[in-house]
């Protein structure tokens, strides 16, 4: 069960108080060490690994950085701009994104996407020796006004999945849509509405090419289907169980096998569980609230589940904790080990990557 984890969090800013990606050892006991500075950057809130290549939405400066290692970077030609960021770690391009308040990137078919949340827009940078350069496309939503949550003044978009090489589905956290787009078609667009008031933050995939939308504002979580002709279909939708008004839901994690999505819920500092029935299983409906746990931290924004232990990015009390599951998904009362980590707002797996053995600054 051991494993390596990267860590991207805000700086100051973005009132935080990290210095750029952090990596974590997890053994196989579920103890947590930190294992030292991997890049310096302003607010790399959240990450996407490629291989040799390490992408970062830099949320404050609104830009996409590409990392690479030293060695790799020497070899690549017409990138004059290169800093070092990390004991050899390079930074081989800051791309402007055209965006504000970047706060997640996705990678796709020779291609990486941008969310801006405070534009309300998604920007396409075409990768070049996998390198994000200049700013390809930029996709700006429509407002549809009158949501109720101060929260939703604007469009704001939070996260992109791309579904295939010619669609991406957009979270909008401001107009209560998700949004089905063909980026080389751009006035061919759908989307799904939700109640008001829901907040679409994050989007997953599952294995019968559904997909879970967790509604950050509502604590709900809904499943959708992409039909053959790219319409937008709700299937069902459930409340988070131990939400409470005030909440802020975030980050879906699926435990593959108890079928257990956990979700951390920002505010009463609970992990909610879902239970996501196998899609083998004759009946329309999949999703069950099952119960929420407490935990040790403050606001839990990101979720990871490492095997048989869930990991949880406190961002508000600098911290990382792991927590052992047991084969039904439930989550142990108490973490295994917590380690200190500043204002930690992603966590990615790195195992089987150049970025688990690269040299790191303590």
């Amino acid at each position: 069960m051991s494993a390596t984890i990267l860590v991207g969090g805000y700086g100051p800013d973005m009132d935080g108080t990290g210095e750029g990606i952090i990596r974590l050892r997890l053994d196989d006991e579920g103890s947590l060490e930190s294992d030292g500075l991997v890049a310096a950057l302003p607010s790399p809130s959240w990450l996407a690994v490629d291989g040799e290549r390490l992408y970062a939405a830099l949320e404050g400066d609104a830009e996409l950085s590409t990392l690479a290692l030293a060695a790799d970077a020497a070899r690549l030609s017409g990138w004059d701009q290169q800093v070092e960021v990390g004991a050899g770690i390079v930074e081989v391009e800051r791309a402007e994104t055209a965006g504000e308040a970047v706060c997640h990137v996705a990678l796709g078919s020779g291609v990486a996407y941008t969310s801006g949340y405070a534009s309300g827009s998604v920007s396409r940078h075409r990768l070049r020796d996998g390198v994000a350069a200049h700013l390809d496309l930029e996709l700006v939503l429509q407002s549809v006004g009158g949501r109720p949550r101060p929260e939703q003044d604007a469009p704001h978009a939070h996260c992109t999945l791309v579904w295939s090489d010619s669609v991406i589905l957009v979270a909008d956290l401001g107009s209560d849509r998700v949004v089905l787009i063909r980026p080389d078609e751009t006035e061919e667009w759908t989307s799904l509405e939700f109640p008001p008031g829901t907040g679409p933050r994050d989007l997953l995939r599952l294995d019968d090419d559904t997909v879970l939308v967790l509604g950050e504002l509502d604590s709900t979580v809904h499943r959708l289907r992409v039909s053959s002709d790219l319409e937008l279909e709700l299937l069902e939708s459930v409340a988070l169980p131990g939400a409470v008004d005030g909440d802020h839901a975030a980050a879906l994690a699926l435990h593959e096998p108890s079928g257990i999505v956990h979700i951390g819920l920002r505010g009463s500092d609970r992990i909610a569980r879902v239970h996501l029935a196998p899609a083998s299983v004759p009946s329309a409906a999949r999703l069950t609230a099952r119960d929420a746990v407490d935990g040790v931290g403050s606001w839990p924004r990101h979720v990871l589940v490492v095997d048989d232990v869930l990991l949880v990015a406190e961002q508000l009390s600098n911290a990382v904790s792991a927590y052992r599951l047991d084969p039904a998904g439930v989550a142990a009362p108490h973490p295994l080990g917590s380690v200190a980590v500043p204002s930690p707002t992603h966590l990615v797996r790195v195992d089987d990557t150049p970025w688990a053995s690269v040299a790191t600054r303590r």
